[in-house]
């Protein structure tokens, strides 16, 4: 593996199996009450699953939630439809309160939410504040509004880390970059936020004047799989899970005693998966992607008591943080093996001359548990 080396605040930064990336201390003495009356009011409201796992609900996950118990209480889905259409409406008039941000995820991780289903997070260090997925430009305000609500500033911001290339997570790295920030992502999406090409998919946005993808001309750094990314007080390990993107990546850190898995759109709450309408899609590189998110581990234990074979054991995550909608604080290992059913079935559907590209899981497994379907054949890789 090769090992990638630039400039971070005067100091070396490599890249490889034991990377290192370090900047400048700094203790922030200002912001500091802020930062404590953070911690107490920024909690977010913990929802229980209908199977016992405890979530952090948005408001579309919500509103799938209520379709799910809805079907199963036998309601047809054009009268959940229309459900789904009053719920919707007493959130926007605000008889249902939904989250909003800066959210307490655990101590010095926070959630910021700009648009009700965009996750975008804060990692705190020693060193300054790591930046995950900020998204479009248009939501650069609302972050650093967040940001100052947490007692920091935009200019405490040394990094961008990003899951993968798409607009929706990185077309705002170029402004951070231009704001004193480092963006790192995986080796193979790095063309793609170098140059603002079409595989950034900035040609989806819904609004006209939005489609495009500044480059970032000036500090990217690229990552490869196996490296650890250390920013001194928070360690970051790196998986990447392609499929989605030819870049897509999970993080996953050690924080608060909690193993947390940062996901972007590669695995999200009760096994949804990323949108898979792009030519270089790769259905058979996502299912391996989550079987090795399944199969993940970083520090291994000796199974065998005469020491002849090491074998590592898989990290049961504690808290799964994705790029969109929920936020699964517990029973990760069912959100992984509900993608694999998922994507188990989109392959078998695929191989039958279907174009099965998504699906929403609320509804997916609702409709199956109340019409009794066989159970799905799971393609183990």
């Amino acid at each position: 593996m090769g090992i990638y080396s630039g400039l971070v605040f005067g100091a070396p930064v490599a890249f490889s199996k034991a990377s290192k990336l370090k900047g400048l201390d700094h203790s922030y003495p200002s912001g500091h009450t802020l930062r404590q009356r953070a911690w107490n009011e920024f909690k977010p409201d913990v929802m229980k699953a209908p199977w016992g796992q405890s979530v952090i609900y948005d408001r579309y996950s919500y509103i799938d939630l209520n379709n799910y118990k809805w079907r199963l209480e036998g309601f047809e889905w054009n009268e959940i439809r229309e459900k789904a259409k009053e719920l919707d409406k007493k959130i926007d008039d605000g008889i249902i309160p939904v989250r909003k941000g800066p959210l307490r995820i655990v101590e010095g991780i926070w959630l910021i939410d700009v648009d009700g289903q965009q996750n975008i997070y804060v990692l705190v260090t020693e060193n300054g504040l790591v930046l995950v997925d900020p998204g479009m430009e248009i939501f650069s305000t609302k972050i650093i509004e967040q940001i100052q609500m947490l007692g920091y500033q935009k200019s405490d911001v040394r990094w961008v880390l990003l899951t993968h290339c798409h607009v929706d997570h990185a077309q705002s790295a170029s402004f951070w970059s231009e704001n004193g920030a480092k963006i790192l992502i995986h080796k193979n999406d790095f063309n793609a936020v170098a140059t603002g090409n079409e595989i950034t998919a900035w040609w989806t946005v819904h609004d006209e004047k939005d489609r495009y993808f500044p480059p970032v001309k000036k500090d990217l750094i690229a990552f490869e799989d196996g490296d650890v990314i250390d920013f001194g007080s928070l360690k970051v390990f790196v998986c990447h899970t392609p499929g989605h993107t030819p870049g897509s990546s999970c993080f996953y850190i050690r924080k608060d005693e909690k193993n947390m898995l940062i996901s972007g759109d590669t695995i999200f709450h009760n096994g949804k998966h990323g949108w898979m309408g792009h030519p270089y899609v790769d259905y058979e590189a996502y299912i391996n992607s989550l079987w090795k998110l399944k199969n993940f581990a970083v520090e291994g234990k000796v199974h065998n008591e005469e020491g002849r074979l090491m074998v590592r054991e898989p990290i049961k995550y504690d808290i799964l943080m994705p790029g969109h909608t929920a936020i699964s604080m517990d029973m990760v290992d069912r959100d992984i093996n509900k993608g694999i059913e998922i994507m188990s079935y989109t392959i078998q559907e695929r191989k039958k001359g279907n174009d099965y590209q998504w699906t929403e899981p609320y509804s997916f497994f609702a409709e199956r548990i109340y019409s009794k379907a066989e159970p799905i054949r799971i393609e183990y890789r």
